[in-house]
């Protein structure tokens, strides 16, 4: 049960055997969750180069950052963010069956923002596109772009993703780069 949901489950208990306690209870929880953000932002600038698909980092780098991310997620396994920079850390070092793992759990998590769902659906993309999976590459990828447009940043990105080249030709994806079919 994520925090934001177990905090109004603890403001529903029946008040009469523990109304003195629920404030302490709340708020004791409320600092938790605030903290293990604190904790995440922090673990995501340290490794910010290291995510950055731009970024030439070496193996050794990626599975340090993917250690400390998954040592993290045991103190703040409801933080969406988290989840889908694991998932995409997979994706880069090539475990793609523990990528796509990954990124379906950072959709599942209820909290998840539109920019989360956004990114965690492009690299389920390219985790579909690297297996040859192109029906489930281009419905996932149409679902991202639904809740994040294309701008031309991301259009200049979408011509030299290396996980995409296997469909970048394809007709489909002509048409979602023209933006001539929204629906695919």
């Amino acid at each position: 049960m994520n925090r934001v949901r177990l905090l109004g489950t603890l403001q529903k208990q029946s008040t009469h055997d523990c109304t003195h306690l629920q404030p302490n209870i709340t708020s004791d929880l409320a600092a938790q969750f605030m903290k293990g953000r604190i904790q995440v932002n922090r673990l995501l600038a340290e490794h910010r180069r290291i995510l950055s698909a731009d970024y030439p980092a070496d193996y050794d780098q990626q599975r340090a950052a993917l250690t400390a991310f998954k040592r993290q997620l045991e103190d703040t396994p409801f933080d969406e963010r988290l989840w889908q920079r694991t998932g995409s850390l997979y994706l880069r070092i090539g475990d793609l069956a523990e990528a796509e793992r990954t990124l379906l759990h950072c959709l599942s998590v209820s909290s998840s923002s539109q920019e989360s769902k956004a990114n965690a659906y492009y690299d389920l993309a390219c985790v579909y596109a690297r297996l040859s999976k192109e029906a489930d590459c281009q419905r996932v990828l149409q679902i991202s772009f639904q809740l994040r447009p294309i701008n031309q940043f991301l259009r200049d990105w979408l011509l030299r993703d290396p996980d995409l080249e296997g469909i970048r030709e394809k007709t489909w994806f002509q048409a979602l780069l023209e933006g001539e079919d929204n629906r695919l």
